[in-house]
This record gives structure tokens, sequence and C-alpha cells, in this order.
């Protein structure tokens, strides 16, 4: 049965079984599935369900369901009731885009099917430096974050094609 609360911590699921414990020989183990990450702000333009985008980015964003790390990172950066409630002008909105692109391209799965390159289902149970855990969600999809200006900028390392071979016949 599902019962709807007024909550202390509003956005955040809570749940509370009850159960008969001569059922079980031993504390059962209870597991949920829920869509995405939580609702996340992400590009106006964005669809979370077939990962892709669609038009020009205008900077806007709505709140959905999605698995992209860059806009979760940026949910846990702005977010003001659990995350670290850096407001969202100090973040460069254009490096989160690129790189939340770059987190939904499709990669083979080694199955003969196609991924997205990189997704986040995540959760918490300690809790942490804000640093830290900024570093280990952006290194979950092979990036880093940097100031510029006053602004936090994302930076993937990604693959290029090469611009310069180097070898003994051309190093002096």
């Amino acid at each position: 049965k599902i019962k709807y609360t007024d909550s202390a911590f509003p956005g955040v699921a809570t749940a509370r079984l009850t159960f008969d414990s001569e059922q079980f020989r031993s504390n059962p183990t209870v597991s949920f599935d829920w869509l995405g990450f939580n609702q996340i702000h992400v590009p106006q333009n964005y669809d979370a369900i077939t990962k892709t985008y669609s038009g020009l980015f205008n900077g806007v964003l709505k709140k959905t369901y999605s698995t992209n790390p860059a806009w979760a990172l940026w949910e846990v950066l702005t977010n003001p009731i659990w995350g670290f409630n850096i407001p969202a002008a100090s973040l460069d909105i254009y490096s989160f885009y690129s790189l939340g692109q770059q987190c939904d391209e499709l990669v083979p799965n080694g199955e003969g099917g196609q991924h997205p390159r990189f997704q986040f289902d995540e959760r918490w149970e300690n809790t942490g430096d804000q640093y830290e855990v900024m570093k280990a969600i952006a290194s979950s999809m092979n990036a880093q974050f940097y100031e510029q200006s006053g602004s936090i900028v994302m930076k993937a390392d990604t693959y290029d094609d090469y611009t310069q071979v180097y070898g003994p016949a051309n190093v002096i």
C-alpha cells in the first residue's frame, strides 16, 4: 500500500515496511527500482527517454527523470534541498551541455547492440566533502571540472583524431 504524506524532506523519497517477522528466517532483503536519478534539470531540447537532443540549446532547463551523469552532477551542485545549493549562474551551462551530449552518445555494448556512453544511477549512504563528491561524479564520466572566470566549467577527456604524430624523424 502506498501512502502519500507531507515530508520534512520535500523531493526525497522515503519508505517504511511493516511485516510479521515470523514469516522470515532472517531480515529480508528489500530493493526498489526507480526511474532515473530523480527528477533533475536537463536541457529543454533533450528527450530523456530516447537520449537525444533536438534543435539549438537556448540555456533553458526543464525537470524530468534522467540517468545522464552530466545533468545528475548539475542537480547535485544546484539542488537547494539535498545538493550543494550552488547558484546556477556559477556554472558554465554550455560545458555541461557538451558533456551531457557526450554521455548520451551511443557506443557498442559488446553484445551487438548499443547503449549510452555513460549513465548515472547512484545513491549516497554517507556524507562527504563537496569537492570529493563532485570529483567522484565527474570521474565516472571521464570528466573534470575547473574554475574559469568565476564559473565551474566541465571538461571531458574525449577522443579526437590525431593532430600531430611525433617520432624520431621529427624530434630534435
